[in-house]
């Protein structure tokens, strides 16, 4: 039986061409072109944080560009390498993830398993067309942050604020009292940027700040107890001349 088939099922007669592209999760920018904030759902329904050690997105087409699926008993083997600087702290299983644009969400679909003289995870595909990501459930820890104008330290409201870790990045955004409620990876180091409008103005940081999460796990109910979900610093911001919130 052939392993791939046409868009309607139909068989196939001709070359075909194979489109992949692996993003490396270290890197910032191609870290913000992934789909979704990083939230995913486990196999056994739950709702989780993840660390990703691996995004890609893999296609077949025709040679009209039209995506091919596999036959039913069909699967592609591969090998994904784990970014340098991730590759000591590698987990030996992680979680096969497939990106579900309806919920905006990572739904986990299998696992993947480190080989590691290679470096590489390996698993199979069973289907075609999509943003795959190999993910570890992250524990996390809800924190504050606090966004204020640097020139007076008055509290900026509605500035969207991001937080970068090595594998992930989480948003949200400040209250009337400049106060914005984050999840992060327990005890771990997290960059934060701020960014937004007042009056036509945009306003961005200039020296983005790079602050530590308390070493306990809590989460999005906590946001609001000074306890569970502590202030751990704050994030400057200065108008900047002929900028635009991009982030938006």
């Amino acid at each position: 039986m052939d392993p791939l088939t046409g868009p309607s099922g139909e068989k196939l007669s001709g070359p075909v061409r194979l489109q992949f592209t692996w993003f490396d999760v270290t890197n910032a920018f191609q870290r913000a072109a992934a789909p979704g904030d990083f939230s995913g759902q486990l196999l056994d329904g739950s709702i989780r944080r993840l660390n990703s050690y691996g995004i890609f997105d893999l296609q077949i087409l025709d040679l009209k560009g039209l995506s091919l699926m596999l036959s039913p008993s069909a699967k592609v083997n591969l090998a994904i390498p784990v970014p340098r600087r991730l590759a000591r702290r590698a987990p030996k299983e992680v979680g096969f993830f497939d990106f579900d644009t309806l919920t905006g969400r990572w739904i986990q679909v299998g696992t993947f398993s480190l080989a590691p003289g290679s470096l590489t995870y390996n698993g199979s595909v069973k289907r075609l067309g999509g943003q795959y990501n190999l993910d570890d459930p992250q524990n996390t820890t809800c924190v504050t942050v606090r966004v204020v104008n640097m020139w007076d330290g008055a509290p900026m409201p509605d500035m969207y604020v991001e937080a970068q870790g090595d594998q992930y990045y989480s948003w949200g955004w400040t209250g009337a009292n400049g106060l914005v409620c984050l999840l992060v990876q327990r005890d771990g180091y997290f960059q934060v940027n701020a960014s937004g409008t007042v009056n036509g103005s945009f306003y961005g940081t200039p020296n983005p700040p790079t602050l530590h999460a308390p070493d306990f796990s809590s989460n999005a109910d906590d946001c609001g107890n000074p306890t569970m979900c502590p202030l751990v610093g704050e994030v400057q911001v200065d108008l900047i001349v002929g900028g635009g919130l991009s982030a938006l």
